[in-house]
């Protein structure tokens, strides 16, 4: 405990200024161009990195490190990191990798959602209500109409499958449609392109 906090009062005096410079750099206008995608709150937390993990435990432990300014702690969690040895580093990055394999398995699982394909629509129309080209957002097809529709009871009817073998599956299903059933989705799909001024009324 004693070592961080001798660390970080040496480090004190130098900080002040970087974090003055920090502050000055945000106020920086944005583009107001600039289009802020929308966040997903139903989507997984990505893993941290090893370096993240390690400061996260560093703030847990040191009270008086959790009670700096932000830019403060990751100065002096930075020269922490900076001494530990590769072998400790390695324990960090370890935990990192699990981390991430967990990550990729749940992202795959919500990619099969609704809540994941009500996201991407969303996303979507903020990008068509902020005047971008509509040459950048992709018309609806009846394909996809028919994906939506199926989609949860294939990958209900088939627990095991992964994100491709549902797509591979619900696809061998539309080419079985007869051109009267695809019609009906083509129908939903053109109204939709027409409500969003992707093809004439």
């Amino acid at each position: 405990m004693s070592g961080p906090c001798l660390l970080l009062n040496f480090y004190k005096p130098f900080l002040y200024p970087l974090i003055t410079m920090v502050t000055e750099k945000s106020k920086k206008p944005r583009s107001k161009t600039a289009v802020k995608r929308r966040k997903d709150p139903n989507a997984p937390k990505k893993p941290m990195s090893g370096y993240f993990i390690f400061g996260q435990e560093q703030r847990k432990k040191n009270e008086e490190l959790s009670r700096l300014p932000v830019a403060d702690q990751g100065r002096a969690i930075s020269e922490m990191w900076k001494k530990l040895s590769d072998e400790e580093r390695e324990e960090y990055n370890k935990i990192s990798n699990r981390e991430r394999e967990l990550y990729q398995a749940r992202i795959e699982e919500y990619k099969k959602s609704d809540e994941y394909h009500n996201h991407l629509e969303k996303v979507a129309a903020d990008e068509a209500a902020a005047g971008k080209k509509k040459k950048g957002i992709k018309k609806v097809t009846g394909y996809n109409e028919f994906f939506k529709a199926v989609r949860k009871a294939v990958s209900e009817e088939n627990p095991s499958f992964t994100m491709m073998e549902t797509t591979s599956a619900v696809a061998k299903r539309w080419k079985e449609l007869s051109e009267d059933e695809k019609a009906v989705y083509n129908k939903i799909a053109e109204e939709k392109n027409v409500k969003a001024g992707l093809v004439g009324g």
